[in-house]
């Protein structure tokens, strides 16, 4: 059994003095996992709220986690010390006030979380750190190519197959997993809508564009409405869904939407990625 951290001070703080005691450790795990989520995100305040108070408080309770060099040390009631092999390019230094922040990287964070949680609880947390930080799907599969001994590494293909850096919610991202188990063509999270010129037209959740359809999901109807903008003038079918539900149910959902829309005239317009960008502090 893994015993949470008692200690009520920020993550950041920790993990801070830590590092001040360990010098050459690198955080990793879940506690670089809700780094890069919340405090290393760079992204407005309150946005992707959803993902930082599901999954961040978690995180930050677990025991602080550090790979250190040569064959690691021991572990505490509160740190958890291993030994692992990381490549220059899968540490990340972020500056904070009071120092530098070493921990593994956006990709070997993500890495590291495909190889040992459960797949669901897995694709949630690497969706979350590609939301801000874009994790591909071939990248993550070339990590998992370079270190072939790691332990749990044929577990990070399977995450690949599933993973989608728009999703903007772990609520999103359990619909998204639903659909796709659930026999449906896979949709595109968190796509920005445009024009043959550019132009923004709509956001959606959930999106199937060559049918010109999608969902919104879990969101207040006026945030939805704002959100799906013009897309009803160019003939997109749109759906307000919760973000919660009976597999069942949401699987007949998106039957009738896309049975509603396929054989009409596709709509002229095309997809973006509704990504987050790395602040330009985190290497």
């Amino acid at each position: 059994m893994t015993l949470e951290h008692p200690d009520p001070a920020p993550l950041l703080v920790r993990a801070l003095d830590l590092l001040a005691a360990r010098p050459g450790a690198v955080l990793a795990g879940p506690t670089a996992a809700a780094l890069w989520i919340d405090e290393f995100a760079g992204i407005r305040a309150g946005d992707d709220r959803e993902a930082h108070l599901e999954l961040v408080p978690p995180l930050a309770r677990a025991p602080l986690e550090i790979v250190v060099p040569g064959r690691g040390g021991r572990s505490t009631a509160g740190v958890r010390v291993r030994a692992d092999e990381l490549h220059p390019d899968e540490i990340g230094e972020v500056p904070v006030d009071g120092g530098v922040v070493r921990l593994t990287s956006p990709m070997r964070t993500a890495f590291d979380l495909a190889r040992t949680r459960p797949l669901d609880e897995a694709v949630e947390l690497v969706d979350a750190i590609g939301a801000r930080h874009v994790v591909w799907p071939d990248d993550l599969r070339r990590i998992a190519h370079s270190h072939p001994g790691v332990r749990g590494r044929r577990a990070v293909f399977a995450v690949a197959d599933l993973i989608d850096h728009g999703s903007t919610s772990p609520a999103r991202t359990r619909v998204r997993l639903v659909l796709r188990r659930g026999g449906i063509d896979a949709p595109r999270a968190g796509r920005a809508i445009v024009d043959a010129e550019g132009v923004l037209v709509g956001f959606l959740d959930l999106s199937w564009p060559e049918d010109g359809c999608g969902f919104q999901v879990g969101r207040p109807r006026a945030e939805a409405l704002a959100r799906t903008g013009r897309l009803g003038e160019y003939g997109w079918f749109v759906q307000l869904i919760p973000d919660h539900g009976r597999p069942d149910w949401l699987v007949f959902q998106a039957l009738g939407l896309l049975e509603r829309r396929r054989g009409r005239v596709s709509p002229p317009l095309i997809t973006r990625s509704d990504r987050r960008r790395r602040r330009s502090s985190a290497r």
